[in-house]
């Protein structure tokens, strides 16, 4: 089952997504979804599209290894659009009961799968390209690059240099205490 989500996972490749520099990477992240949800129209949604489908070509990723990007989340885009097209108001196309479909409410619904979809989409290509780690020596978590970092530095208290064992215990006891 847990094979099948690519969600998170890195695949190894050559490619010029693969070789960005992680900082343009996130970066990059951060503009598609400002992008992503301050459009309003079909346009600028056309545009994302193909700024989307040009980076699926360059870095030469499956559309079903990216679709299984989107398995684990079906249940809450379906939720969404149902919350959409059913909770606004508008022009009344069916009514049953207390709930309203609306014409404003498909259109809303279908800017949200498509939100959604292509949220998801552009973070699975990150993902795929963009491994946490380049050397194996490392550790295991993110945040273990902040005590490499300051004992890299020579992080020290009171004139004391403290050494990477302590910096390391120190960062997982915080870590730890914030999850």
């Amino acid at each position: 089952m847990l094979k099948d989500i690519t969600l998170g996972q890195y695949f190894p490749g050559d490619t010029i997504i693969h070789r960005l520099d992680p900082r343009t990477k996130i970066l990059s992240l951060i503009l598609f979804i400002a992008a992503l949800f301050t459009a309003k129209s079909w346009v600028s949604f056309g545009v994302i599209l193909v700024f989307l489908t040009v980076c699926v070509i360059v870095s030469k990723i499956t559309l079903k290894t990216i679709f299984k990007g989107l398995k684990p989340l079906v249940i809450i885009i379906i939720f969404t659009a149902i919350l959409n097209g059913f909770f606004t108001k508008g022009d009344v196309l069916f009514k049953f009961w207390i709930f309203s479909l609306t014409k404003q409410g498909l259109y809303r619904a279908a800017l949200m799968i498509l939100r959604i979809v292509m949220l998801i989409m552009g973070v699975v290509i990150v993902c795929i390209a963009a491994s946490l780690y380049f050397t194996s020596n490392q550790g295991v978590s993110v945040y273990d690059a902040i005590s490499k970092g300051l004992s890299a530095r020579g992080f020290a208290i009171a004139g004391h240099v403290i050494p990477f064992k302590y910096i390391r215990i120190s960062t997982d006891i915080i870590c730890v205490l914030i999850g």
